[in-house]
């Protein structure tokens, strides 16, 4: 049953190398990934310590905020964050190789972040967590890799408006996830594929 939570990203970062990026493997994703790894360790961690910040409010539209802060912007603010230890911003965009590290070091980080949320949440099964989480994790990894590259290579207010935007962003993912809790599975299901295809196009360029 907890297979799919822990394994869908690798599994997942797998077949878009197999699929999308057989001509790039002299990058060096493999390593990217396998780095995303061991810096999501001390994520996890942090991520462990930091979770209880916001307080989870059962049974009200505000639990919406400890999903967005637990699930989306404290994990992936920590996985972009680690990937400055090894460069800049401006070197990870600086080319569309660059940015297929980048995604590798993500998915490799957000694995590690995956499985302590399969660990936590085990006693607690739900549709929402099992399946489509990950799934909202990989659209995830497609959009701060779409919102970096745009903020990035903007100036002046444009940054701080594609960094609002990509924080917006993350807010929606953690409403979808919020179906799940409100008992619309069916609803939460359709948008988590939604938001997975439509984050998947806005970065088609990668697949080049």
């Amino acid at each position: 049953m907890f297979a799919f939570p822990v394994f869908a990203l690798p599994l997942g970062y797998l077949s878009i190398v197999a699929w999308f990026f057989p001509r790039h493997r002299e990058e060096g994703l493999a390593r990217s990934f396998v780095r995303g790894l061991a810096l999501g360790i001390p994520c996890a961690l942090i991520l462990a310590l930091a979770r209880d910040w916001v307080p989870a409010v059962h049974g009200s539209f505000l639990l919406t905020f400890r999903i967005w802060w637990e699930r989306f912007l404290l994990p992936f603010a920590l996985a972009v964050a680690a990937s400055r230890l090894f460069g800049s911003f401006e070197d990870t965009v600086r080319s569309d190789a660059a940015l297929r590290r980048f995604t590798a070091h993500l998915f490799g980080c957000l694995t590690v972040l995956g499985l302590a949320s399969a660990v936590k949440y085990s006693g607690q099964p739900s549709p929402g967590v099992l399946f489509f989480h990950p799934l909202l994790s990989m659209a995830g990894i497609f959009a701060a890799v779409y919102f970096l590259e745009r903020a990035v290579t903007e100036a002046g207010i444009y940054v701080a408006l594609w960094i609002a935007a990509g924080v917006l962003a993350s807010f929606a993912f953690a409403c979808v996830g919020y179906l799940f809790e409100a008992r619309l599975e069916w609803l939460g299901a359709i948008l988590s594929l939604a938001v997975l295809g439509l984050s998947g196009y806005k970065v088609r360029f990668l697949m080049k």
